[in-house]
């Protein structure tokens, strides 16, 4: 079995990572919703809510409408996506990507001691999809949280109205919901063969039969549980 605090090539503790970890610590949220919850929920809320905060990095703009703004978006995306480690993001700032907030969830869950898994997805259409574009992909990052009896998967990017972080059971839970597929999981991007566009599709295409035949599980796993 993987020991998910292990610290990845992208997701080493550096002293500038224990000290974002600790600044994550002193959020201030709203502990109500999280009573029914196991004590490592309010930890990912508080990290969720601080991955929230976090710069950009210079240059990127969030929700960008204009041309100029998504051409800059771009450029900046093709330089840096899936390209820096967990110190880089923190020291320079986070594009809007869930890779970015998956790896900073990953890395400060682990600097409080709690195991989590980097999961890389893919979404049935980005499976389904021939002819897709070169670049053109649909997939998520979530983390898999280690609980004592089992696991919940967590989107960092996402809080249901009540600031509980927006989780799933399982993997079904996850297909069910937003029919996402679950990949691979590890330490972090490039721990699963991951370093930029790219590799994407060539992970996809190389694993296309396996993944189509879990994409027919799930849905039997569906239609059996409803």
């Amino acid at each position: 079995m993987v020991n998910y605090l292990l610290q990845g090539e992208q997701t080493q503790l550096t002293p500038r990572v224990m000290k974002h970890a600790e600044a994550a610590m002193r959020i201030r949220i709203d502990e109500t919703p999280f009573r029914d919850y196991p004590s490592e929920a309010l930890v990912a809320g508080k990290i969720c809510k601080y991955i929230s905060h976090l710069p950009l990095i210079e240059g990127y703009t969030r929700g960008a409408r204009k041309d100029s703004e998504e051409r800059i978006n771009s450029e900046i995306k093709d330089r840096v996506f899936r390209k820096r480690t967990l110190d880089q993001m923190l020291e320079q700032g986070l594009i809007d990507t869930c890779s970015d907030k998956g790896l900073v969830f990953r890395g400060l869950m682990i600097a409080q001691g709690i195991p989590v898994a980097y999961v890389e997805t893919f979404h049935v259409s980005f499976l389904e999809e021939k002819d897709s574009k070169r670049y053109s992909f649909h997939g998520h990052v979530l983390g898999r949280v280690i609980l004592s009896d089992n696991s919940v998967l967590v989107d960092p990017g996402k809080k249901s109205d009540c600031g509980v972080p927006e989780y799933y059971s399982d993997e079904i839970d996850l297909f069910g919901k937003k029919g996402y597929v679950v990949f691979r999981e590890g330490f972090d991007s490039w721990d699963v063969g991951i370093r930029g566009y790219r590799d994407m599709h060539r992970l996809r295409d190389a694993n296309l039969r396996m993944l189509s035949k879990k994409v027919d599980r799930l849905k039997v796993a569906l239609f059996t549980e409803s």
